[in-house]
């Protein structure tokens, strides 16, 4: 569960900066995944959030809380064109 929790944090981090250097996902939605990101994993490997059934539900929640709005967003912009090549 430890592996799964760093990993998909790790990713809404990537994801998240990458959408802070694109401009594709609103500012505070980037800032939020990365700073979630930290301290979640800073909390889990310093041993202070264990993954029993609460604390994993809280991991659980605080990545819902990114990925819901960031699917919002994303569903609600405009798809790309046929043909269009991104520069």
């Amino acid at each position: 569960a430890r592996i799964f929790v760093v990993a998909s944090w790790l990713a809404i981090a990537l994801w998240s900066a990458a959408a802070l250097r694109g401009g594709s996902l609103p500012r505070a939605l980037g800032i939020y995944g990365i700073a979630a990101a930290v301290v979640s994993c800073v909390l889990l490997l310093s041993s202070l959030l264990r993954l029993d059934a609460h604390g994993f539900g809280f991991v659980l929640l605080l990545q819902g809380a990114w990925f819901i709005p960031t699917g919002a967003v994303l569903c609600r912009s405009a798809p790309p064109r046929a043909g269009a090549t991104s520069s």
